[in-house]
């Protein structure tokens, strides 16, 4: 490889991380610079014609070797357009869902104090319910023994 190469073989990773994704692929741009300097096969030294290189050889010329990976020189990396808006981090479906999924628990959380209202409403009114049907009972039976305590004394008396 020559001192004028524009790829360097190193890690991927870097220190100042960029988020944004380049509109080209810098890794493609390598691996073609890569293609274009370097012996494209085995079947190149052994005169192997490009024509008879078999078809599934072929997608394995273009990619690194085990182990190296590539990284884009700093030319590349000035040509390459700044992070935007459509390539930047957008967590505003996050936010979106967040918010949704918030006032979902307050839609519910407010069913739930209605639904408690209303059914300690319907106890109030069972046991108001139960209440007057002790009461008439009540008054029945009392209405029944002095129904009786006056047929008793009707006919007691005669």
């Amino acid at each position: 490889m020559s001192a004028e190469s524009a790829v360097t073989y190193s890690s991927v990773h870097s220190e100042a991380r960029s988020w944004s994704i380049p509109s080209e692929d810098p890794y493609e741009e390598a691996a073609q610079q890569l293609f274009e300097q370097a012996p494209h096969s085995p079947y190149r030294r052994a005169r192997i014609p490009k024509a008879d290189t078999p078809p599934q050889n072929r997608p394995l010329l273009a990619t690194s070797r085990p182990g190296c990976e590539v990284r884009e020189s700093s030319v590349a990396a000035a040509r390459r357009p700044g992070p935007t808006m459509a390539h930047g981090v957008d967590c505003s479906y996050t936010r979106k869902a967040l918010a949704k999924y918030e006032a979902y628990c307050r839609a519910l959380e407010a069913r739930v104090t209605v639904l408690e209202t209303h059914t300690r409403r319907l106890e109030w009114q069972r046991q108001a319910t139960d209440d007057l049907a002790i009461q008439h009972i009540m008054r029945t039976q009392a209405l029944e023994a002095g129904a009786r305590d006056d047929t008793l004394e009707d006919t007691g008396s005669s």
